[in-house]
Order: structure tokens, then C-alpha cells, then sequence
């Protein structure tokens, strides 16, 4: 050490205060740390503490009183305490920091990593891990305790020296392996992570889970843990099996004596996430004694297929059992050769509720939907198609893909708990991990594990039984008690009808025209490399430099050569000019075109500018042009988001120049979020990689339809929603290109043609507005519903005057509509879907001003908030009844601190707070939904002959994939027979205009199916259908 390091280090102890002398006596590497210079803040460590509450970092009270935890998030520490039976004299209390940091704590380490990626790219010195600075000091200040309370992300980050999510593992009972001193043995600490209470402060729903937490972490420190291990039997005989689904007790060996109450709880476990084409691993069963002795509840295990089949492993012996797995059958090496076959015999019987196991009821967690696929697909007849090779010759050796016909067994009766739990706490989250650690005290269990992720058979199943199948059936009893206890019984039925429809919708699946879809793509890349340039050129033309020090190159993804190449893709036209009918699909995506925009035919000399990149589009916009930004990221820089675009566009002070790059920049997003969109599309061998540089595989399988997910028990509103990929906000322009299967396609999947198809799709005419006129008994919507009239006019009416009444009047003398009649309607529809929520003025013009046309233009860009907030003033003297609707449904919420939907009486409890849009707009949002399924139920019962008789037929008279292929909030869409299809109102059956004709065929019963009146309100609520050749039409 140099003598001036030396004098500059008993300068700094010299200058240290006695808090950091001792978080430095301690181990803490504070001059490694960002946050040195702070005030430390020290734990507390009562003598004879029973645990240590280990939090993140000290807040402001923290500081200013210097202790920990004594704050608002230490006054609910205490209490959450006190309710598990502790008091803070003793516990010990200390922060994964000493130091309270500038920000908040998540986002300073976010910005420590970006800074660090910057500087490893310059070669530069990181700076010093916070977390890791402090850890030293933490692991000896922790010597002296066994047990452990984790609260927030950051202290199980410093425990276990790696970052996990807190919502992950909260409420896990787990062991964790930590040093007393940095590099010294580790040793086993109790630990249950829990939420941190300043997080639980913020969003109240977690309170309930903050105290159910911690009255754990005691009974696990305390030794009184409600939790005793079931029975286990791996890989029953036949006959064991049969006796214990049974459930007499009468069972051989190991199964003698072990009973069920007449239903048992079940699982799988796969080797993917995707139900139709995943491999099944073992299928468990968990049964409760009857009598209610812990001791005597037991868990079965069926192996199918061991690790090796698919996973080959990295060890050297991992491809030897990888290829000999491959040549045995199901069931090896645990059952000999057609054992298991018998043991499949005996499942279908049980799962199907006949023979020796009728009326058993199954019970699982989210079994109604994937786990309910997985098994009709295993117990069904199979055919194996394998992708990504020309024969199945060719791809001997690779996983194949099975996927039958169509299932031949029904899984009845059957009952899921992820909607019981919907049902009980509609707003929390209901995986099997969260419900599974609130309920019971099971330990040693997942803790952000997942099945896929084991390293052995017998790993994953004692995960299936012991773990998953005794967790599912040891929440039933609680979950049936607290539907019961909150009167919504009335509901389990129905919620489990709609799992079932999603069900079936994912098998449906919707037909992908591959060479639209391609075309589509090769459009979407030329617009994508077109408004690049454009924004290049843009930049540059307004004084774009990039800063001092930043790293040189062409800005984009290109090089130079290839941004000239991507201008000269400016010319590229239409993806479906060359091929598709003249539908208005096409002519949708034609008016997309982006021809118009000029791109550049040169090179942007020096260095371009790259609109994917924030750093970059925020320094020209605040710093080279020098506007304000209109909001700020939560690091504090100023955003680029699209709302902030937005209000820049309209900013009168812009150029034309600086006009234009915002708009292509806008339309540059919009391609790549198109992409997105499209490329799920593509055949199952096509990859690709995502923005988040994960390799993503395309969602079309072999039977050339893509089958997204639909999940019946996420939103609170009790809507369905998509995933994988989300269907429901597919853009409606790339919806052509899903379509009716055509003949060739049926024979090439299902080797047959079941006959020409097309669409039925039907949406509920105005359904929102509709509903909140009867909640809010507003008199001249609902007299415009009773007598057919236009509910949109009328608003526009109401907003414009004797403006729309001279052009309403023009239409009904001529007969014929003028702009300025379209364009206020058009502006009306939009507006009252923004305020009969209670929006305020602002909010509306926000969302107005976002509005875009078919080639993602603002059409209201320029409309100014006091016009807005005039015509809210307006509307609302006109529809007065719609302030007082909103003030009665506050005032309901606060009377009985829930609401209930006025159709089915779905329950929300609101539990972050009052949120008055919220509020108002969940009756409207439920109740629509139970709308929706109550017509939809009615036509999954089936459809009517056109024959006297008018008995009931199935769907699926038309061949595998017919039936309801998708449903998007109000709307359903059918794939029928075309034979059958219809036509609807005023339609001809070629789908052309024909005023004054009425719906025919399965179009006419669709609209009678989805015509519902409830008895409770003055309105009747209808749709329309029409017959089509694509979604978009539909």
C-alpha cells in the first residue's frame, strides 16, 4: 500500500461514524457498496430470540430513530407477530442492507446492472453488488440463529447469495444452507420467506397471506407444524391400484386399510407445458382417510415414463439412457411388458365414473383443463405424427408429437379447486404453489420448483403424490367450507361448464393459412426495415449525434448494406395481393401499406440511430430537440412509451421532420408488435428468436391448426382469458389468416374430408352499454334498445345537438350518411364506452387521443382535453341517471365491503381498497361475462335439425376441430359444416349485402341461442351472426 493510500484510510476511519465503524468490524465492504456514506442502521437482537426477521433496507424512520422495522412496515411486522403469537422482544430484526439506498431499492439495482452491462461493454470497473457488499456483515450478525424469517426479494438474495422471487417462495418451508462467516461450512437454518410488509402496505390483498405467513414461520419454529406425510405407494400392481381407487380398504400389500370418501385428488406430471403434445411422466392419486386419521391419508404413483425418455442430461452415460429408455415401452423399467396396459384399462374405467368406480369423483387442480387433456390424450387411441422430418422413417430416434383424432373418454364426474379457490378469493393467485402453501403446512415442497425441473424419477414422484396430489387433496375440505361459507355453491356448476369449453377450445384450435401467414411476415419485415430507415434519416435530419463515448455502429440491427437493402424493400407490396379473395380482409391489409411513406433510397451516413433502443430515442427527443418529457420511467428518466409519443405528437411545436420520425418510430413498434402476433403462427418445426433472446417455437401442430390456451379461472371478472399465445388480442387485421379448414388440410391431419366448413360468429350487440343502462335505469338508452333504435346515434345526439340532428335527419330523407354523420357516431361509440364507467374527462381524452386508424394513425390527436370535458359535462346532463347509478354502487360496497355481479352473483371483495372505477365497473364486467356464458351454454348443448323433430346434435357431426374455435370477451366464432352454416341478417348466401333478409341455418340458431333476458332488468340482450371465410370476418 502506497503512503498516500495509506494516509487516505486513517483519513476515512478517522471520519467515520461509530455506526459505520461497526457495520465495517461486522464485514460489510462499504467501500465496495454504491450506498456508502449512508447512515447504517443496525439490527436488533433480543436475548433468547426465537428467530430473526431479516428484512431488505432501513427506511426514513429507520434512519432517523436508527433501529429497524419501526416504521409503518415494522407496525405491521408487529402485528402479524403479535397474531402469530410472538412479540418483538422476541424476534431479532435486521435488513440484507444497512444502508437505506437513494431509490427505491429494486429499481437501484436495476440501474447498477445497466450501468454494469455498459461499463463490462467499455472495459471498464463495475460497481460493487449492494447486496453483496453487506453480505459478509449479514452472515455474522445470523451466527447465532436456526431460525430464519425472510421478508421481500432482496433478503432471500442476501441469505442465499443468488436472486429469487419472493412470490415464488413465500410461504415455502425451507432449509437453507448458509455460512455463519464468508467461506466458512454451511449449516441448515428454518426458514419461511414471506412477503416484505412495506409491499404488503401497498397492495392490501397480501394481508391475509402476510399474518397466515408468519403464523407459520412459528409453528415451524416451535415444532408444531399441522402437517403429516400420507401414505406413499410408487408404482401399484393392478389390483392395488384397483382397491385403493376403490376405496373399500379391502385392498392386497400395501394398500390394505387405506380408504378414500368417494372421491379421490389427482395429478400429472409431463415433460412440457403444452397439454396436446407433452409427454406424460406418472399420474398420481391422493385420498383422505374417511375417518379423518392423518396417518391413513395415502398417495399412489403411477410411473409411465422415466426422465431418460426425453431428457438425455449432460453426464457421459446420459445418451446410453437415452437410447435404451427409447426401446422399451411405457411403464418400463417399473412395470413388465403389459402390465401397464391393464393398469390404463383400470384408469380408463376410473376416470370415465363406470364399473367398479362409478360415481367416483375427481378432484384436482387445474385438472379440469391440463391435466384433463393430458389424460383423454393418454387413454385415448393415438396417432404419432413426428415434425421436422420428412417420414417417420426419417425421424426415427426423435420425440413425437401425439395427438388423436379426437379424445374417446370423458373425465366424469370431476371437480378442480383452482375454482373453488376462484370462487373464495377471486383476487389472489390460484396456483396449486400459492393455495397449497396458505392451506397447508406440507414442507420441503416446491418453493419455485417445478416438476420439469426435477433430476430423477424418484424425485418427481415423490413431488406427484406425496407432494401435489396430498397438498390437492387435503384443500378440498377448506376450499368446499369457504364456498359455502361465502353462498356462491350456485356457482360451481357453471365455472366448471366454461373450464370445460376452454377445454374444448384449445382441442379445436383454429386452421392457419401457412402461405398468407408467410407473406404476412415478409410484409410485416419490409414495413419493419422501411420505417427503420425512415427514422434514421429522421434522426439525423434533426441534429441526431449519438453522445460522447457511445459505442459506434450502424444504430440498428443491420449493417449499412442491409439498410440499403431495406430501402429498396420500401416497394415490397402487399403480403395477400397475389393470392386470397378480394375480401375486405385483404383490402384491410392493403390499406396498411406504408408505400407512401417514402423511404429514403441512401444510407444514412456515420452513425445511425437505433429507434429500438430508449436510451437512444429519449436522448433525441429530450436532449437534442429539448421537450419535456410528458412522463417519467420509474428510474426517472424520461419515457418513451407510446402515451408519451402520443402527447409529443401533439405538441404544436413539432417540425414536420420531427412530426414524421415520431410517426414512423410508432409504426416501427407496431410491425415489431404485429410480428409477435403472426410468428406463433408458424408450423411447430419453425423457431425463432424472441426479444427476449429465448428460442421460441411456432404454435401450429400437425394438424395445421394452432391451439392457444383459454383459461377459465384467472380474471376476477370471471371473463376467460388466452395464452400461449393470447389469442384474444391477436390484432383484428391478422385475423384472415385464420380460417375454415379446407378439405385438402382435413385429409392431410385426420386422413379424411369431413366436407367444406365455414365460420359462424356471433358478438353480443353492444353488451357493456347494454348492461350499465339497466344497472344505471337510464331511460333513453333503454328505450332505444326496446325499439331497435342506434344507441351510438342517439349519444352523438346527445353530445352534438342540433349539429347530428340535421344530419340524422338527412339520413332519414335520403337514406344516405354523410361524413360528418359517420364521423360523430364513430366519435360517440368511442366516447361512451369511456365514461359510463364514471371516467373522468381526462381519462376519456387520454384514451381518445390513443385511438388509431387501419394504418395506425391517431384520429383524434388533435382534439383538446376542454372539448373532451365539455361533452362529458353534456352527456352526463343528458344521462343523469348514470351519476346517481355509479354514487348507489359505491355507496353498496361500502355497506357490505363486497360486490355481487347482477346475473350470477360472482363475488369481488375488492381487497387492495376502494378504487372507485373498479368498482363501478366490475358489475358491468361480471355480469357480461355471465351473459356471455349462459348463451354460450346454451349452444354447446348442441344445435337443432332443420327437421321437425328438432332433436339435439353434437358438434363435432362436422369432424375433428369443428365446434367453438375461439371466444374473445362478447364475441363466439363456430367452425360448422358449410352446408349448414346460413347466412345472417341481411346476408345472401354468398355473404353479400341483402337488406331485409333473415338469418338462415346455423347462423339463425346461433342468434336465437345468444338472445338472453334476465329477470331482473329491463333489457334483453341479443346478437348478431354472420357466416365467413376468415376470423376477421367473423
Amino acid at each position: 500500500m502506497s503512503v498516500d493510500n495509506h494516509v487516505d484510510n486513517l483519513w476515512t476511519m478517522a471520519n467515520l461514524t461509530p455506526a459505520q465503524t461497526q457495520a465495517r468490524a461486522l464485514g460489510a465492504q462499504c467501500d465496495r457498496c454504491p450506498f456508502q456514506g449512508q447512515t447504517p442502521v443496525h439490527g436488533v437482537h433480543p436475548r433468547g430470540a426465537v428467530a430473526c426477521v431479516v428484512g431488505e433496507a432501513p427506511g426514513n424512520e429507520e434512519v432517523k430513530h436508527g433501529q429497524p422495522f419501526i416504521g409503518p412496515s415494522g407496525q405491521l411486522l408487529d402485528k402479524a407477530l403479535a397474531h402469530a403469537g410472538l412479540t418483538r422482544a422476541q424476534v431479532g430484526v435486521t435488513n440484507a442492507l444497512l444502508c437505506r439506498p437513494p431509490g427505491d431499492l429494486q429499481d437501484e439495482l436495476r440501474k447498477i446492472s445497466k450501468e454494469n452491462q455498459a461499463r463490462a461493454a467499455r472495459g471498464e470497473t463495475p460497481i460493487g453488488d449492494p447486496i453483496a457488499s453487506c453480505r459478509p456483515r449479514l452472515l455474522r450478525e445470523l451466527a447465532g440463529y436456526s431460525n430464519l424469517l425472510p421478508v421481500g426479494k432482496a433478503s432471500i438474495h442476501a441469505l442465499t447469495g443468488r436472486p429469487a422471487s419472493i412470490q415464488a417462495l413465500r410461504g415455502a418451508i425451507m432449509e437453507l444452507q448458509i455460512p455463519d462467516v464468508p467461506g466458512g461450512p454451511p449449516r441448515a437454518r428454518q426458514a419461511v420467506p414471506a412477503l416484505h410488509p412495506a409491499h404488503v402496505l401497498r397492495q392490501k390483498r397480501w394481508i391475509r397471506t402476510f399474518f397466515d405467513d408468519l403464523a407459520k414461520a412459528v409453528r415451524l419454529f416451535r415444532g408444531k407444524l399441522n402437517w403429516t406425510e400420507p401414505v406413499a405407494v410408487y408404482h401399484p400392481r393392478p389390483a392395488e391400484l384397483r382397491a385403493l381407487l376403490k376405496g373399500t380398504g379391502q385392498g392386497p400389500g400395501r394398500c390394505a386399510g387405506l380408504r378414500h370418501p368417494g372421491w379421490v385428488a389427482w395429478d400429472v406430471e409431463t415433460d412440457g407445458i403444452e397439454s396436446l403434445t407433452c409427454g406424460m411422466r406418472c399420474i398420481g392419486f391422493g385420498g383422505l382417510d374417511p375417518g379423518g386419521n392423518a396417518s391413513r391419508d395415502w398417495a399412489v404413483v403411477v410411473g409411465v415414463r422415466p426422465i431418460a425418455w426425453a431428457k438425455k442430461g449432460s453426464d457421459p452415460d446420459a445418451w446410453a439412457r437415452h437410447e435404451e429408455a427409447l426401446c422399451h415401452p411405457e411403464g418400463w423399467p417399473w412395470y413388465a411388458e403389459g402390465e401397464l396396459e391393464e393398469i390404463k384399462g383400470i384408469l380408463r374405467e376410473a376416470m370415465a365414473g363406470t364399473g367398479d368406480f362409478a360415481g367416483l369423483v375427481k378432484i384436482g387442480h387445474n385438472a379440469g383443463y391440463y391435466d384433463r387433456t393430458v389424460v383423454e390424450q393418454w387413454l385415448s387411441p393415438e396417432r404419432a405424427i413426428h415434425h421436422g422430418a420428412a417420414s417417420p422413417e426419417a425421424a426415427a430416434g426423435q420425440w413425437a408429437l401425439r395427438v388423436p383424432m379426437w379424445p374417446g373418454l370423458c373425465i366424469a364426474p370431476a371437480l378442480d379447486t383452482i375454482l373453488f379457490h376462484r370462487l373464495v378469493a377471486s383476487e389472489l393467485p390460484h396456483s396449486l404453489d400459492y393455495v397449497g402453501t396458505v392451506l397447508t403446512d406440507i414442507h420441503k415442497w416446491k418453493a419455485g420448483h417445478v416438476a420439469v425441473e426435477s433430476d430423477s424419477d424418484e424425485e418427481l414422484h415423490v413431488y406427484n403424490g406425496p407432494g401435489d396430489c396430498a397438498v390437492s387433496a387435503r384443500i378440498v375440505p377448506p376450499l368446499l367450507a369457504g364456498v359455502q361459507r361465502r353462498s356462491l355453491t350456485h356457482l360451481i356448476e357453471p365455472h366448471h361448464s366454461v373450464q370445460a369449453m376452454c377445454a374444448g377450445i384449445h382441442r379445436n384450435g383454429l386452421w392457419v393459412a401457412q402461405p398468407w401467414r408467410e407473406r404476412t411476415e415478409q410484409w410485416l419485415e419490409a414495413v419493419y426495415l422501411r420505417t427503420e430507415t425512415v427514422c434514421q434519416a429522421g434522426a439525423a435530419a434533426t441534429g441526431w449525434r449519438p453522445k460522447p463515448g457511445a459505442e459506434k455502429g450502424t444504430g440498428g440491427r443491420r449493417g449499412q448494406a442491409e439498410v440499403a437493402l431495406a430501402a429498396e424493400a420500401a416497394g415490397a407490396g402487399d403480403p395477400l395481393e397475389a393470392e386470397g379473395p378480394g375480401s375486405r380482409g385483404a383490402r384491410s391489409l392493403r390499406e396498411l401499406s406504408l408505400a407512401e411513406a417514402g423511404a429514403p433510397r441512401r444510407v444514412v451516413p456515420g452513425h445511425l440511430h437505433n429507434p429500438r433502443s430508449f436510451p437512444q430515442v429519449a436522448h433525441l427527443l429530450y436532449e437534442v430537440w429539448g421537450f419535456t418529457p410528458p412522463a417519467y420511467t420509474d428510474g426517472g428518466e424520461g419515457s418513451t412509451d407510446d402515451a408519451s409519443l402520443r402527447a409529443l405528437r401533439r405538441d404544436s411545436r413539432l417540425t414536420d421532420a420531427q412530426r414524421a420520425y415520431l410517426d414512423a418510430l410508432r409504426q416501427h413498434r407496431s410491425a415489431q408488435k404485429s410480428s409477435a402476433s403472426v410468428r406463433p403462427m408458424r408450423p411447430y418445426g419453425m423457431t425463432w428468436v424472441g426479444s427476449d433472446g429465448e428460442a421460441r417455437r411456432g404454435g401450429v401442430l400437425y394438424d395445421e391448426r394452432i391451439h392457444p390456451n383459454y383459461n377459465a379461472h384467472v380474471p376476477v371478472t370471471a371473463r376467460i382469458s388466452s395464452s400461449n399465445p393470447n389469442f384474444q388480442n391477436v390484432e383484428k387485421i391478422f385475423r384472415i389468416l385464420c380460417q375454415p379448414m379446407p378439405e385438402d388440410a382435413q385429409v392431410r391431419a385426420y386422413g379424411r374430408a369431413f366436407g367444406r366448413r365455414k365460420y359462424v360468429g356471433a358478438d353480443v350487440d353492444q353488451l357493456e352499454l347494454r348492461l350499465a343502462a339497466a344497472l344505471a335505469g337510464c331511460e333513453k338508452y333503454l328505450d332505444a334498445f326496446v325499439s331497435g333504435g342506434d344507441p351510438h346515434a342517439m349519444t352523438a345526439e346527445m353530445l352534438y345537438g342540433a349539429r347530428f340532428a340535421s344530419e340524422l335527419t338527412h339520413l332519414r330523407r335520403t337514406g344516405k350518411k354523410t361524413q360528418a354523420f359517420t364521423d360523430m357516431r364513430n366519435f360517440a361509440k368511442t366516447f361512451v364506452y369511456l365514461v359510463i364507467f364514471g371516467g373522468s374527462g381526462e381519462t376519456a381524452w387520454n384514451n381518445l387521443t390513443a385511438s388509431e386508424d387501419a394504418q395506425g394513425r391517431l384520429i383524434y390527436a388533435n382534439v383538446k382535453l376542454g372539448e373532451v370535458e365539455a361533452l362529458r359535462d353534456r352527456w352526463l346532463r343528458e344521462a343523469g341517471e348514470f351519476p346517481r347509478w355509479w354514487e348507489r354502487t359505491v355507496t353498496e360496497y361500502r355497506k357490505q365491503g363486497f360486490l355481487l355481479d347482477p346475473i350470477d352473483g360472482m363475488c369481488r371483495d375488492f381487497l387492495d381498497g376502494e378504487d372507485f372505477n373498479e368498482i363501478v365497473n366490475f358489475k358491468v364486467q361480471a355480469g357480461g361475462a355471465a351473459v356471455v356464458r349462459r348463451m354460450t351454454a346454451r349452444l354447446l348443448g348442441g344445435l337443432r335439425d332443420d327437421g321437425p323433430l328438432g332433436f339435439e346434435k353434437s358438434w363435432s357431426r362436422w369432424g375433428p376441430g369443428a365446434g367453438l374455435v375461439t371466444q374473445t370477451h362478447d364475441s363466439n366464432v363456430f367452425e360448422v359444416g358449410a352446408a349448414d352454416a346460413g347466412h345472417g341478417p341481411d346476408q345472401d348466401d354468398s355473404g353479400h349485402k341483402a337488406p331485409g333478409a333473415q338469418a338462415t341455418g346455423i347462423c339463425a340458431q346461433v342468434q336465437e341461442a345468444m338472445t338472453y333476458e334476465h329477470p331482473g332488468l329491463p333489457v334483453r340482450f341479443t346478437a348478431t351472426a354472420v357466416a365467413a371465410d376468415n376470423w376477421m370476418a367473423a
